[in-house]
């Protein structure tokens, strides 16, 4: 039995080894992720076939996604989004976006995390423009609820972009049928195109309904706010939202958990509130727009008890 044991983890010790070496090349975010299973299937069956050391193919893959070239524009071009038809400009990166047969996730080179940065650091230095992700898939590839590969693949890349902290509302999908062919292991290295366009009168109207009505959690250290980057974006556009309305009036009203005394309360409600305040003045939004208070622990989220952190907040209301 004993014996049984040892060699169990001996395997298990290659079988992790192997699993390593076969996917240091690309990086994977973890997210649930719909397959086509007969693709599956068959590039499983033939990945059984082969060592774990990457294979020529995919390397050529690889150098397929970091082949020499710079962060550019394309000329403008006619891309049609839905029923809206509007003049957009393509992102070109140094590496490439790499799709797969089997499954509709989105690979790239570890190294390529840096698009993520690229569009959030865009879109706040461009507060007009927004973006237009495309996903592309051939004319066979659906999944079993009707969505193609393409819309899904989009959908992949608008998800992690959210995550990083890129406000969703300014990303826009698209599939794209086209016809390619994937290499021997399956990989295409085209999969993904972004674009960039400007913001429709209609869509910035709902866009700063989203700005003038803002709650903000979970950014609070012990003396001052530790801004995640949906708070750093999120500044970007109110700057830009009083630039253009001046006369506005930010009200930044701070709420808390429950406590045995309300007058503790209100003041560590104020004190958050202060923070922010303190925040948005050192990144350049006008004291003059900003107004404080405090709701203390009188006004619980619907659904949390008065106790929970998530009561730990600030409301921005701006009229």
């Amino acid at each position: 039995m004993r014996n049984f044991l040892k060699a169990f983890l001996v395997f298990l010790c290659w079988a992790t080894l192997a699993l390593l070496v076969q996917s240091r090349n690309f990086s994977y975010e973890d997210s649930p992720t719909p397959t086509n299973k007969n693709l599956t299937k068959e590039i499983s069956e033939k990945k059984n076939q082969e060592t774990s050391t990457p294979s020529e193919a995919t390397k050529q893959v690889e150098k397929k996604a970091s082949e020499a070239s710079v962060i550019t524009e394309k000329p403008a071009e006619v891309v049609k989004s839905g029923k809206i038809e509007s003049q957009l400009t393509h992102f070109k990166f140094k590496h490439k976006f790499i799709t797969n047969a089997a499954h509709t996730r989105v690979l790239f080179p570890q190294n390529f995390s840096y698009f993520k940065d690229s569009i959030f650091n865009f879109l706040n230095n461009n507060p007009s423009k927004e973006i237009l992700i495309v996903g592309h898939y051939l004319p066979n590839e659906f999944l079993s609820n009707k969505i193609s590969f393409g819309e899904s693949r989009a959908i992949y890349i608008k998800n992690r972009l959210t995550k990083y902290g890129v406000n969703p509302n300014r990303l826009n999908i698209k599939d794209s049928v086209v016809n390619y062919t994937y290499d021997n292991d399956g990989f295409y290295a085209e999969g993904i195109s972004i674009y960039y366009g400007n913001v429709s009168k209609e869509k910035k109207e709902m866009l700063d309904k989203f700005i003038v009505s803002k709650t903000i959690q979970n950014v609070f250290g012990r003396n001052t706010i530790n801004p995640d980057k949906s708070l750093i974006a999120y500044t970007f556009e109110l700057k830009s939202y009083l630039v253009n309305n001046p006369n506005k009036v930010v009200n930044i009203v701070g709420h808390t958990t429950k406590s045995r005394n309300p007058e503790t309360s209100n003041s560590v409600g104020l004190q958050l509130a202060t923070q922010l305040t303190n925040y948005f003045i050192e990144n350049g939004i006008p004291k003059s727009n900003l107004k404080i208070s405090s709701k203390g622990d009188t006004q619980p989220l619907e659904g949390y008890k008065s106790t929970n952190l998530k009561n730990k907040r600030i409301e921005i209301l701006i009229n």
